[in-house]
């Protein structure tokens, strides 16, 4: 009988969760905002992945490969296949994974609290921001690396040019190896700092986390896209503003989702004006074929080179644990309470399961799900996405897609998102942290604006090393979590917090954890690379710079950008806010604010209704006779002689 029941509650569980998975109007809209938000980063990924195995297209590898393309086929072929065999289709396996699994936990918290379908799944992706870290700061070194018997092969001759086919096919593999690797421990780091995730949360003021997180919204999902759009207007403003009528205006469409609204009229305006073209789709056709899913398991049979990138696996996993603690968090703060806990470990783990199929790029929650909740997405739009990709990835059709789709018809849809969590930060945080969340959003500028490619000379002076320093470490997101809880303690008075940070700070800069671009002993009294900028045409490099080379070139880098000055830079603001905690206690200073309690600010004198609008008769504002419409007084204030401030009079008292 016991074994009957214990069956009995497996049946009504497994039907309980089954009842969740209903289709929602929302989960279309859902679907394709999620889609071509990753369909955009896979294919810059691929773009740049491609460029990065072959040398940074190499000069003498692309001469070779038209003097000789017969001989060079075979390295052709190991490119596209340790892209699209390995990269891609480890991608597609991993979100297969993730999407049914945040799927499982959006049907499980429906059936905990009786939604009965009303729950959003969490939406899940490549982790942007790691994989461009792991491009170029690991699988482009160890491309490099390996190839250096390449460049001694050149110029290549019929005589050689096998030898070199296969040089640089080793050397191809070498960087593709490196970088599973580093996705793979990436991901085990992330899986034991999730289980930290609520010490994290506790330590960490909202506004901290909710800023690093609109940071990337307003920079990458906004800035860039809408970049994008006015890049080509005719094209690209329609489908911006259409989204702003039909989102943020609120303009129904009846059951026509509204993303396929946006889609639709981007589309036929790309291909109306020239932006997307038959030659394009022509030339895209080239990578779709059936690759299937392989693994990276001879990547993973040698961890050589994981010592080599420590310095920048793990702020790469920093940051993204801190990533899937703001998303999870935000979610909850939409209505859905996850786990922040089984959210980070999630991503870790399915970071994992890319790495064992062969992918160098890590996933994650994406951010916005407040705005697939907006959408009433639910459930089903997170496994249509990962059926869709996973289709796409073992075929190679995301080229085809980006050659039909332009991407202005894309940009407004990610545009969304990311100003739905930028909104949600401004409606969440005090009025009082507005200066905080301010300085918080400038990490993720700096970050978008070097990663787009802006350098010394065009910034023109040493500002250029503050936006590096904002940029690198643990990223955007731990640099903003760090300035942002400083600033957010200090406006609260609340000098003892504020100090402990500053002295976490001190500490992430003296590992290089913040503001250096790898964790390195050398780094706290040398410049890094990173800081390797500044070319003279003298001898020497000017005075408090120093000698380094950039590219391989004599370059200069600047002696305060060693890690050492940084933490000392934050020990002395730990120490002057601990002085203004001292003054605090002698009552120098005013206390703490508790929450939900703003500075006081300015107020007009205080008097009786009577009196306000007696003021107002003797400075000639208005006549005896206009006095009568001035008693009435908005609701709550009092009209019986007690005391109130002008700013609770109707408001055309005070504009009359």
């Amino acid at each position: 009988q016991v074994f009957s029941c214990n069956r009995c509650f497996e049946r009504s569980s497994m039907h309980a969760l089954v009842e969740q998975f209903n289709l929602r109007p929302g989960d279309l809209n859902g679907f394709l905002q999620l889609f071509f938000d990753n369909l955009a980063t896979v294919l810059i990924l691929a773009v740049s992945l491609h460029q990065v195995l072959r040398g940074f297209s190499n000069v003498d590898l692309i001469n070779a490969e038209e003097a000789f393309p017969a001989q060079m086929k075979p390295f052709r072929d190991t490119v596209s296949e340790l892209i699209y065999k390995k990269s891609i289709s480890g991608l597609a396996m991993t979100m297969v994974f993730g999407n049914v699994y945040y799927a499982y936990m959006g049907a499980r918290l429906g059936v905990q609290e009786d939604r009965k379908g009303a729950v959003t799944a969490l939406p899940y992706g490549v982790n942007t921001p790691a994989a461009f870290a792991f491009l170029f700061s690991i699988i482009g070194p160890a491309t490099a690396s390996a190839a250096g018997p390449c460049y001694g092969m050149a110029p290549v001759t019929e005589a050689n040019v096998e030898e070199y086919a296969q040089c640089w096919i080793a050397a191809a593999e070498q960087g593709w190896s490196a970088g599973v690797v580093a996705n793979f421990l990436a991901g085990l780091l992330s899986v034991g700092m999730g289980f930290f995730g609520k010490k994290i949360i506790e330590v960490s003021p909202v506004t901290a986390l909710l800023t690093a997180l609109s940071g990337i919204s307003f920079a990458f999902l906004g800035l860039a896209q809408v970049g994008t759009a006015f890049a080509e207007p005719i094209v690209g403003m329609m489908p911006l503003f259409i989204v702003f009528a039909l989102y943020f205006g609120e303009v129904g469409t009846g059951s026509f989702p509204k993303s396929l609204v946006v889609f639709i009229v981007g589309v036929i305006l790309g291909w109306a004006d020239g932006v997307s073209t038959g030659d394009a789709v022509s030339d895209s056709t080239d990578v779709v074929k059936a690759w299937g899913v392989s693994t990276g398991v001879s990547a993973l049979s040698d961890w050589s080179s994981a010592p080599d990138y420590m310095g920048t696996i793990i702020p790469v996993s920093v940051a993204a644990v801190c990533g899937s603690l703001m998303n999870a968090m935000s979610a909850g703060r939409a209505g859905d309470s996850y786990s922040v806990v089984e959210v980070a470990v999630a991503d870790g783990f399915g970071t994992m399961v890319g790495a064992f199929f062969g992918t160098p790029f890590g996933t994650s929650v994406y951010i916005g799900h407040p705005a697939y909740k907006k959408m009433d997405a639910g459930i089903v739009y997170s496994i249509v996405n990962c059926a869709l990709f996973f289709i796409f990835g073992i075929f190679g059709v995301f080229a085809l897609i980006a050659a039909i789709v332009p991407q202005q018809a894309v940009a407004p849809l990610i545009l969304f998102v990311g100003m739905m969590s930028f909104a949600g930060t401004f409606s969440t945080v005090p009025t009082r942290h507005y200066p905080a969340v301010g300085v918080g959003l400038m990490p993720s500028l700096a970050d978008w604006a070097l990663t787009n490619g802006v350098n010394y000379s065009s910034v023109g002076n040493s500002t250029y090393y503050g936006f590096v320093a904002l940029q690198s470490g643990g990223g955007a997101i731990l640099s903003s979590i760090t300035l942002t809880a400083i600033c957010v303690h200090t406006i609260d008075r609340n000098y003892p917090h504020g100090a402990a940070w500053c002295v976490v700070a001190a500490v992430f800069s003296a590992f290089g954890l913040l503001h250096q671009e790898e964790v390195s002993a050398n780094g706290f009294t040398e410049p890094q690379s990173g800081y390797c900028a500044f070319r003279t045409g003298a001898s020497t490099c000017p005075e408090r710079y120093t000698e380094c080379i950039s590219f391989g070139a004599p370059s200069c880098a600047p002696q305060a950008s060693v890690a050492s000055r940084f933490m000392a830079g934050y020990l002395m603001l730990a120490v002057f806010l601990a002085v203004l905690h001292v003054a605090q206690l002698r009552e120098y200073v005013p206390g703490v604010l508790p929450d939900g309690v703003e500075p006081k600010q300015k107020k007009h004198k205080t008097r009786t209704v009577r009196e306000a609008v007696q003021k107002i008769v003797n400075d000639g504002v208005i006549g005896v006779e206009g006095c009568t419409t001035l008693y009435s007084t908005e609701e709550g204030a009092s009209t019986n002689g007690d005391d109130v401030t002008l700013e609770e009079a109707r408001p055309e008292s005070l504009e009359l």
